[in-house]
């Protein structure tokens, strides 16, 4: 008889050589496909050995393989419990959670595999995705840089690194990170777009002839496969006069939203069946809705509210449906206040929004957003109202079915161009819109010194938006300021895009110092502090709309090109109907000619400056409570489409 120790040794080797065994032939089963066996083996193995790391990680990837999700995520968690220094098992581990849809529970595991090896690109990528998908994009952004400083030509993580730039609203970098993709990958459709869009928010003009015509090609793609193109609707306009075009890009962008069933615009129609179609055909009023994203001190809310202000009660009741960041400042008080009721449908899905617009029998649905930013397109297409109608946030075609007129004049939206309008045009019978004249307005004397201006120097001013400007357009303007010495051009501009617009006009033999940006002001004092400017100068093609009205308002005339678009007419449409046609043009000489004339000839700007001034206590557009009820018999004679 051997000694007691001689028989644990010897068996101690075979245990380890059956252990060996038994993984060879679950592994080799497992890679077949024979999950089922394989996992009875890996189990017979664990059942001798329970902390073999290797047995219990590869069991764990059979069942996640088999579908079984949970034991899967159970048997990787055991092992890497077991084996915390291995790496691999920690990023696998996370890639269950993922795979199961609990991307908050890959967190963790992927901060540990990338602790213990750093040097992963994919996994640094993977991690950045998790964290955008978590909306904690700050992080997104890091893990994103962390990827790309180990695979600097990874197109994906480039991508993914821009857009965490993109909607963390840090456009500088946005914009560099997006051009590096579009060198990276020329014909990368999503680089051109936001590109397009970021150069003109930063008035960073490079190579932008260039993005465009890339852009271009990417839209005109997509459209000829009937594919919904990245080119936004709202972008379309800010870069081209083409209503052809943008038609076509609105229809495929509302294409994607239509999940309003047939049953839907049915049931919507017979619900306003009974609705009042004519004043005094039966005793209930009108019930209207204002879907909007700005309920605040907006340009949008700041004419709207106005006539939600004075709508006929006895005739209408007016419902808001308000959305978008929080805000409290008097006007959202009083917009908000101008409504009988009013709903913030923040936070609600498109269809529990739907239903909440549908439970109060809202015969008309306005919408004030249109293809603009932080839309609701998607709670129109499926038909809460009988009528639901596009008016002034977005004066250009919706391109949906789903609904059924667009508010427009005849001079925004003239006869020969309704081709290119999905809706039924519903004229007003004067213009498009109406801006009231506050009392605070007259209230505070602001003289040029207050602001920033010289007092005795020639004053043009542009109000519109840095991302309405183009290259095309600021070297007219560089050109009238150099025929006009001592003049200064005065702007609405910060950040990078103050710096580049500066930069823009020395390129153009225009000293910087000629450019003077105005600072932030409340709504009252920015209307008091138009009446600062001698002359405005609009943009083209998509130009002022409520930022015209109110430079007029503030007798300032306004210079502006004349397109065929509705974008491209809202300052002639508020200029015609004053009858200052004098002051619309056809071609950019003809502007630059206009512009030049009134700033030479003080007794004709004095002209336009009476008639503003006289049309102030009359005209339609300087009169809100008229123009509501032109708004109001206009709503009257719509009808179910």
């Amino acid at each position: 008889m051997g000694k007691p120790g001689h028989h644990k040794q010897d068996l101690a080797p075979r245990q380890m050589q059956s252990d060996e065994a038994l993984l060879a032939t679950a592994r080799t089963l497992h890679d077949k496909g024979r999950l089922i066996e394989a996992r009875a083996v890996y189990g017979r193995l664990l059942g001798r050995n329970p902390k073999h790391p290797l047995a219990r990680f590869l069991d764990g990837l059979a069942a996640l393989q088999a579908g079984n999700v949970t034991a899967g995520i159970d048997q990787l968690e055991a092992a890497t419990r077991i084996a915390p220094e291995r790496a691999l098992f920690h990023h696998r581990l996370a890639l269950a959670h993922i795979e199961g849809g609990n991307i908050a529970g890959a967190v963790a595991p992927l901060e540990r595999a990338l602790e213990l090896r750093p040097g992963e690109a994919r996994w640094w990528d993977t991690l950045g995705t998790c964290m955008a998908r978590l909306d904690r994009m700050t992080e997104a952004r890091e893990a994103f840089g962390r990827a790309l400083a180990l695979a600097p030509e990874d197109t994906g993580a480039q991508l993914r690194l821009a857009n965490a730039c993109y909607f963390l609203k840090d456009n500088e970098a946005a914009a560099e990170a997006f051009d590096r993709l579009r060198h990276l990958d020329p014909h990368n459709a999503v680089a051109a777009a936001r590109l397009a869009a970021l150069r003109r928010t930063l008035c960073d003009w490079r190579e932008l002839e260039a993005i465009d015509a890339e852009l271009d090609a990417a839209t005109g793609k997509a459209l000829a496969m009937r594919q919904k193109p990245l080119e936004h609707p709202f972008l379309n306009l800010l870069r081209r006069d083409d209503p052809d075009r943008h038609r076509q890009i609105a229809e495929a962008w509302a294409r994607t939203r239509d999940t309003g069933s047939q049953f839907d615009r049915v049931a919507a129609a017979d619900a306003g069946a009974t609705r009042r179609r004519h004043s005094g055909q039966t005793a209930r009023p009108l019930r209207l809705g204002y879907l909007c994203g700005q309920f605040h001190s907006h340009p949008v809310m700041q004419t709207a509210a106005w006539v939600m202000h004075h709508h006929d009660r006895s005739r209408f009741t007016v419902h808001g449906f308000g959305y978008g960041p929080p805000h409290d400042d008097p006007f959202r008080r009083f917009a908000i206040g101008a409504c009988d009721t009013f709903v913030n449908i923040n936070g609600l899905g498109s269809e529990q929004a739907a239903d909440r617009i549908r439970a109060y029998g809202i015969d008309i649905l306005i919408d004030l957003t249109g293809h603009t930013e932080n839309n609701r397109l998607d709670i129109l297409s499926l038909r809460p109202a009988p009528i639901q109608i596009f008016w002034l946030g977005y004066v250009a075609t919706s391109g949906a079915a789903y609904v059924d007129y667009l508010v427009s004049d005849r001079r925004l939206l003239p006869a020969d161009e309704l081709a290119h309008v999905r809706e039924e045009p519903a004229y007003l019978p004067n213009v498009f819109m109406a801006c009231h004249r506050p009392p605070e307005m007259d209230a505070v004397a602001i003289g040029r010194g207050d602001v920033g201006l010289p007092e005795d120097a020639f004053v043009f001013a542009s109000f519109n938006g840095v991302k309405k400007l183009n290259p095309r357009m600021f070297r007219c303007w560089m050109e009238i300021l150099a025929e006009t010495p001592g003049s200064v051009l005065w702007m609405l501009a910060s950040g990078r895009a103050r710096d580049n617009i500066g930069a823009a006009a020395e390129a153009h033999g225009i000293d910087r110092s000629r450019l003077i940006f105005a600072d932030w002001a409340n709504y009252y004092r920015h209307l008091a502090r138009l009446a600062c400017a001698d002359l405005a100068l609009d943009t083209w093609p998509y130009g002022g709309g409520v930022t015209t009205a109110n430079l007029l308002l503030a007798g300032v005339p306004v210079v502006t090109l004349e397109g065929r678009g509705p974008t491209a007419r809202m300052s002639a449409s508020l200029l015609a109907s004053l009858r200052l046609d004098t002051l619309i043009t056809a071609t950019i000489e003809d502007y630059k000619a206009a512009a030049l004339r009134y700033a030479r000839d003080p007794a004709e700007r004095e002209g336009i400056r009476n008639i503003l001034r006289t049309a102030a206590s009359g005209a339609a557009l300087f009169d809100p409570e008229r123009f509501t009820r032109d708004f109001e018999a206009l709503c009257l004679s719509l009808e179910p489409r």
